[in-house]
């Protein structure tokens, strides 16, 4: 997927990802610092093959880009851009421990957390 095609259909595209639980998660870590799919398999605690599934289809969708040093694959968020809409649409709230789908709930539609979570 070109990053002209990204750009003109970016809010479409984070729709269709934020309505997959794992995705949005894996772009919470990615936005943190760049990722294995092992290092990312382990923090989800699914198999490896899944955390790759998914990032190929975020690759697919443009999100996230790929560096390969040898056998080893590091993932990261594919534009500065990208990651500033991405960090606005986390808002702090979404560090809520009260609903485990509840940063996607919030994030599609853009309503807030009522738990008492420090910030």
């Amino acid at each position: 997927m070109s990053g002209e095609f990204l750009e003109g259909n970016l809010e479409g595209v984070l729709d269709r990802v934020f309505s997959s639980h794992p995705k949005v998660r894996i772009l919470r870590i990615l936005l943190q610092s760049p990722a294995t799919p092992r290092s990312i398999a382990i923090e989800l605690r699914v198999t490896q093959g899944t955390a790759s599934n998914h990032l190929a289809a975020l690759h697919g969708f443009g999100l996230v880009e790929s560096l390969v040093n040898g056998r080893r694959r590091l993932y990261s968020i594919s534009s500065p851009k990208l990651a500033a809409t991405l960090r606005a649409r986390f808002t702090p709230e979404d560090n809520c421990e009260q609903d485990p789908q509840s940063d996607v709930t919030r994030a599609r539609s853009s309503t807030r957390c009522t738990c008492a979570v420090a910030q």
